[in-house]
Parts: structure tokens; sequence; C-alpha cells
């Protein structure tokens, strides 16, 4: 299934060929049978029938079955409508593409007498090579790509995945859609309409795979050792049998049995057309919807990518003043982490609102923690500034008390200072606990059409809208958990607006000829919650008139 743009060219199939490296053999029709009239005792995942009884067979015949399916080799699959010389071309495009030399094409010709369900099903069984790729027959990969190689390196590198896609997504809503809610998508899928390219870069690239719940079906990988899903021939047509295979593998997977779902970046693929959500669409998804009802809404939850992060432990003098307003969790897992931090030169202040402070915390935790009460962000910014110079503090860590850290911060962050020496701020990348979709991964500015300046939490909601690498990043992050040198706070301040705090520092930090970052391998958690008002928020736009503190 593909994304809806405009309709699509429609894949269905009749007649076989095989191609395997430069030859082309017609095959008995057969040897492409529909999967109910495959012997039960046929392994169709593996293509080994079991040995039968009585004498051994001959090495030279065990070895030769055994070591063409343990080849690195690939089967690529595909069915279109109409027989065409266009096909002959196809079939080029993908062995010269895939970066692979053992290589077999498997492709039908079938006017829409067969649901690609069927289709697949046939293929699978049919197939030389353990991994078989099902593709669209109007996809072009760019030259040099060598997707097919990247996918059975996968595969080698991870052996808890089963299936692989360009495209997929973490959730499935009750509707059957899978591409609504756009932020939890995965993939990056180029698509040509006509004249016009369209980039959907759905989330960044990643080396290794990105679990997903469901998978599209303009490419799907699928390791028959690994799988334990069939595709559901009771789906009709061209649409959802995607949806329904890759859903019952993800559940599959989850029960112990077989290996995962999972979107592979980096495969250079452009879909040269869109998605078709017309009639035959939604019969579709309602015969999807019927037999999958009881399992929707769905969702997994994707991996916080966790790195070890080092950095110096003794160096500059760190205050960490830590902002706690009412309702927030209990500081104390807080403080814990912060104290227990392999920085030597720690100072710790607790900014709180008049509430109970310090109070009910145990004596040797609270012995070396300073307070002041600070109402909104300009008390909070003074009585940072007051306390970091009163301690001598050359770096000040602003940290909310709805953050919990999940890795040492400070000595990486120090580190960062000490090597890039026209850092301006520094912040990190925070997830929500229960979902483990993105609060923010810093800040983006972007412009309406009409050239009015906007500016929203990076990635908000998204799985994976992250390189969890180093990134430089003019409009920085949110004071939430940023740190920044003292002479630079004082300077530039935080304002009482409590939208975008710390968006004013960073922004004036820019202005003045520093560089604000986000280091991704810096990972927490965001425990608040989401509230505002829209209409409050664009007269806050209005008036902080963002086009004059741009540098």
């Amino acid at each position: 299934m593909a994304i809806p743009l405009p309709a699509s060219i429609g894949l269905t199939g009749c007649n076989c060929l095989s191609i395997t490296l430069s030859r082309v053999t017609k095959l008995p029709s057969n040897r492409l049978r529909p999967i109910s009239s495959v012997s039960r005792q046929t392994n169709l995942w593996s293509g080994i029938r079991p040995r039968p009884s009585g004498p051994a067979l001959p090495l030279s015949y065990q070895f030769g079955i055994r070591s063409r399916l343990m080849l690195p080799g690939l089967t690529l699959a595909f069915a279109t409508r109409t027989r065409s010389p266009r096909i002959g071309r196809y079939v080029r495009h993908l062995r010269q593409s895939c970066g692979l030399e053992r290589v077999e094409v498997l492709y039908r010709i079938n006017p829409g007498t067969h649901s690609l369900a069927v289709l697949y099903n046939q293929f699978l069984a049919q197939a030389r090579y353990q991994i078989v790729v099902l593709l669209h027959d109007d996809l072009i990969f760019a030259r040099g790509a060598a997707w097919g190689r990247r996918i059975v390196d996968c595969f080698a590198k991870h052996p808890d995945f089963a299936v692989l896609s360009a495209a997929g997504s973490v959730s499935l809503a009750a509707d059957g859609i899978y591409w609504q809610p756009l932020p939890e998508m995965l993939g990056q899928v180029r698509h040509r309409l006509g004249a016009k390219a369209v980039h959907n870069r759905y989330s960044e690239a990643f080396e290794q795979p990105l679990e997903a719940l469901v998978l599209d079906g303009l490419m799907l990988a699928v390791h028959r050792q690994r799988v334990r899903s069939r595709f559901d021939e009771r789906i009709p047509g061209f649409h959802f049998y995607d949806i329904a295979f890759s859903l019952s593998q993800s559940l599959a997977h989850q029960r112990g049995e077989g290996g995962r779902c999972g979107v592979l970046s980096g495969l250079g693929v452009s879909h040269q057309s869109g998605g078709d959500t017309g009639m035959a669409f939604e019969v579709a998804r309602q015969r999807f919807l019927r037999l999958y009802r009881s399992l929707l809404p769905a969702q997994i939850r994707p991996a916080l990518n966790l790195r070890p992060v080092w950095g110096v432990c003794a160096g500059p003098s760190v205050l960490v003043a830590i902002r706690h307003q009412q309702p927030s969790p209990e500081i104390k897992p807080l403080l814990m982490r912060m104290q227990a931090s392999a920085y030597r030169d720690i100072s710790l202040l607790l900014c709180h609102a008049g509430g109970p402070g310090l109070a009910g915390l145990p004596a040797e935790l609270a012995a070396d923690v300073a307070t002041a009460v600070a109402v909104g962000w300009e008390d909070y910014w003074a009585a940072a500034c007051r306390q970091a110079e009163a301690v001598d503090a050359e770096y000040v860590l602003l940290l909310d008390a709805r953050v919990l850290p999940l890795q040492d911060w400070i000595p990486a962050m120090v580190s960062a200072f000490l090597k890039y020496p026209r850092l301006g701020t520094l912040g990190v990348r925070l997830h929500y606990p229960d979902t483990h979709l993105l609060y923010h991964n810093g800040l983006e500015m972007f412009y309406h059409r009409a050239d009015q300046p906007d500016v929203a939490f990076k990635g908000i909601h998204s799985p994976y809208r992250y390189r969890n690498a180093w990134e430089w990043n003019p409009t920085g992050s949110v004071a939430h958990a940023l740190m920044c040198r003292r002479d630079q706070l004082a300077h530039f301040g935080l304002s009482a607006q409590d939208w975008v705090p710390g968006l004013e520092l960073n922004l004036g930090l820019a202005r003045a000829g520093w560089h604000n970052a986000v280091d991704s391998r810096l990972v927490g958690y965001w425990l608040g919650e989401d509230s505002g008002d829209a209409a409050a928020y664009k007269d806050f736009l209005r008036q902080l008139q963002i086009s004059a503190l741009l540098p």
C-alpha cells in the first residue's frame, strides 16, 4: 500500500518467468500453482522438502540443495497487468541496481484475475533463495544504491528481523489507515507524479532497521525462515494485503514466534505513482476491518537507541539549576541522578514556586542543594545567575523537574563546550516514557505561505525524527534541558513566556555569532503534559517578532 497521491498502476499477474543471472527460463505452468495444492509435507518457507526415509541421499545431492539456499542470493518478484517491452527494461533495472550477482527474478502477468495476496504466497513458495523481495512494478532505484546488498546484509546482521520495507508505521488506527497519524510513520520514499517529485521523509536515516508495526507494500523483503505469517488470501485485490501480513507478523513476534517487521533506510527507492483510495481500496479496507477489527488500534514502542556516552570527569564548575513547579513529579529521583554524576564539580540549585522545596527529602540528599523561590521564568533566570556567580560556576544546566535523564549527561556536555569554543547552547533529546515517541529533538523554525515565521518542537510525536548524533541547530533547544555559559545566560536571559522557554536565548546567541546544537545521543524522559491555548500561542509569536532576532 502506498500513501495516496494520484492513481497508481495496478499490480497483478498470470504467466511466470524466472530470470537467474543472465539466463531466462520459462517456468512450466505447474511450477507456480496455488498454495492450497502444494503438499502439506513441503516447507513452503525454506523451499526444502523433508528427507525421505530409507538410504541417505548422496552427499553431493544434499550439499547441492542446501548450498543453493544458503548462498547470499536474492529472489525478486513482481506482478504487472499487461505484457510489454517495459517488463524487460524493469527486470534489467532491478538486477543492475540491487548490487548482487546471484539474482532470481519472478514475475506474473495477470489482468486482475488474482489478488496480490494469492500471487505473493505463490512467489514465496516458488522462490529459489531464502530472501524474497516482493515489489511493485513501478519502482526506480537510485544508481549505486545496491539496495539488494543492503537488504541481505541487514538480515545477516539483525537475525531478529523477518520482514523489511522502505516505509511503515509504529501504529495502526482503528480505521485501518496506517499513514494516520502521519508523524508515527517511518522511512524515506520518493514519489514522482508526472514532472513533480516529492520526497517523503518520515524519519531520519539509520544504519540499523527500525522496528515497525505495519509495513507499506511498495516493497516487502521477506526472510522465509523467520516469517510466521502468510498473506491473507481472504483480502481481495491490491490493497491491505501488506497491512494484514505485517500486522500478523508483528503480533506473532510479540508471542515469541518469528522475527520483527522493520523499515530500512537508504534504499534509494522512488515510487512512480501514488496510492488509489477509490472503491477498490474501500472494499479491501472493509474486508480487512471485518477480519482484524478486534486487534485495533495497535501500537508498538519504538526503541530509544541509547548509546554509551563519555566525557571529562573534571573541569570547569557546573551549576544544575532545577526548576520545580507544581504540579511536578517527585524531585528525589532527579536529585539522586544529578548527585550520582561522574563529574566532580557540580552544584545544585532547586528553584520552586513556594512549595515544599526540599521538605521530606533525606538529609544526605538535601544537604548540598541550594534553594530559591522562583515563580516565573524570569525569576528562575535571575536565581540561576545569582547562584552561578556565588559558586563561580562557568556553565549552567537549565533543567526542568519534569525531565528524567537516562544517562550521565554532564561529562559529555562539558566535553562538547571544551571541544567547540563557539558553542552557544547544547540541548538533548526527550521522549514520552509511555509511548517512546519524541517530545522534541530541539527546535525547528519554518515559514508559512505568507512568510510568517513559526517555531515548533522538532520531531514531536514521531518515533525516529532524529539522527542519534550531534546536530548544529541555530534555533537550539528548549530550556527544559539546556546547557550554556554563565555569562551568556546573564547577558541574553530568559523571557517570561512559557511556550518555548529558551527560544530568545538561542536566537540571541545565534545572532551574536555563536553556534547552538542538539546532541541526540543524550536522551531523557519528559514526564510533563502538553497544555496551552493555540490563540495565545499565535499572539506570542506575533509579539516575539522572530524575524528581527534571526541571525
